[in-house]
């Protein structure tokens, strides 16, 4: 039963913050949106932030995926990291609501931490790619850039909009993160 509760809240977790700003949030809110008793929700989850804690996962798990599926058979290299920062920002925007919520809920350890297991799992993986591309730097070049690409993501949130300009500007910091001058020019 507790996993059908979980499912059907995951389902349901974009409508809810539609519908219910970070800020209101409650079990009895969440309960009528959803259309689920109290005390299922209270005997799946507890509390309010321990079901962020989970939406969090669930949100992190399905970002990965869409990246996973997006690049997969993709040629290693910047278009690869291209799509995969695309997929990002478009499950971002499709979920903007969920985002809110999380960002709101930061302040919560659990929450705080997931997110930056995120971030640096995701900078692995750029370094990587960044370093297989012969970049200097790139480990901290793949900080930069997920700090900019989350930059992106959090100020297209707050707009509710894409926004071209950012992410022409992302795009171009990873054309020429970690070049030499004679690299730029030759290109």
């Amino acid at each position: 039963m507790k996993n059908d509760i979980r499912s059907k809240l995951f389902s349901a977790t974009s409508v809810i913050a539609t519908q219910i700003p970070h800020d209101d949030l409650s079990i009895s809110r969440v309960c009528e949106v959803a259309g689920i008793p109290a005390s299922d929700f209270k005997t799946t989850f507890g509390d309010i932030p321990t079901y962020l804690e989970a939406v969090q996962q669930d949100f992190l798990q399905n970002v990965r995926a869409r990246i996973i599926n997006v690049t997969n058979g993709a040629t290693p290299g910047l278009l690869r990291i291209k799509l995969g920062s695309e997929s990002y920002l478009a499950y971002c925007a499709e979920n903007a609501g969920v985002r809110d919520w999380l960002v709101a809920a930061r302040a919560q350890p659990r929450v705080l931490r997931g997110l930056q297991q995120q971030n640096q799992s995701f900078t692995l993986v750029l370094g990587a790619e960044l370093r297989a591309l012969g970049r200097y730097q790139p480990d901290a070049a793949a900080r930069l850039y997920i700090a900019m690409l989350n930059e992106v993501a959090s100020s297209e949130q707050r707009s509710r909009r894409r926004l071209p300009d950012l992410r022409d500007a992302l795009w171009h910091f990873l054309d020429h993160v970690g070049t030499s001058l004679q690299q730029r020019n030759a290109a």
